[in-house]
């Protein structure tokens, strides 16, 4: 779900607060990311933090 999230958010050009209010806000996203009414959307550090380990790059 969180890998769907950053593709909702990098293709609606989206900061991380108003990404959160529109998975809140809109029916389609919640169908894309497989989420019912009364889940609990990831807040926007959650979103950020998941974003930065996954765009981390690795120094060898």
């Amino acid at each position: 779900m969180m890998f769907k999230i950053l593709i909702l958010q990098r293709y609606y050009g989206l900061g991380d607060s108003q990404l959160e209010y529109q998975i809140i806000d809109r029916a389609s996203f919640k169908k894309f990311l497989g989420l019912e009414s009364g889940y609990k959307v990831p807040d926007e550090k959650t979103v950020w933090s998941f974003r930065e380990r996954v765009t981390k790059r690795r120094v060898d």
